[in-house]
């Protein structure tokens, strides 16, 4: 089996926005009816990683869309309960719940997408089923999102009712 390399990015904008060299690298490949593996290449502007996989089973792509910084300490879920303002700090102890609950309801910060066409597919035919890969990835993304963002708003309502209540419990 042929390995490709593109040596991380091999598009731009999207996975299917390919650059010059890695478009002519693999439409030659597709044509050439030959099995091969790309192994995991990148999209430069978005968190996307794309595989192409022909063998004796047919035409396999996976891709991948990650949730940019979902849980470090300038990422999404930090800044939300930040711009939120639960007495001025967010506490590693809320995060924890958060990131806890995001779990076990099975939120997580990537989208896995797995499409399958005939061995002979054309170019075309890869483009078109990774761009709905894509965007069915970036969908599954943008739901989880709003999921983790009901959660953190309950934790934030929960813990604003806790101030209240201590507030007039003094």
């Amino acid at each position: 089996m042929r390995h490709l390399d593109f040596d991380g990015y091999a598009s731009k904008w999207g996975l299917t926005d390919f650059y010059e060299d890695a478009e002519l690298i693999l439409r030659d490949t597709i044509e050439s009816g030959d099995d091969f593996d790309t192994g995991w290449f990148g999209c430069k502007k978005e968190i996307r990683y794309a595989r192409y996989e022909r063998n004796e089973g047919g035409f396999h792509i996976t891709v991948e869309a990650h949730m940019d910084d979902l849980w470090d300490g300038e990422g999404l879920i930090y800044d939300t309960l930040s711009d939120l303002d639960i007495d001025g700090e967010v506490s590693d102890e809320i995060i924890d719940e958060v990131r806890a609950i995001a779990m076990e309801v099975g939120i997580d910060d990537v989208t896995c997408v797995f499409a399958e066409l005939p061995r002979d597919a054309s170019f075309d035919d890869v483009v078109r089923e990774t761009e709905k890969a894509e965007n069915e990835a970036e969908s599954n993304n943008e739901d989880m999102f709003r999921r983790l963002c009901d959660i953190v708003n309950d934790i934030i309502e929960r813990e604003n009712g806790n101030q209240q209540f201590a507030q007039t419990e003094q």
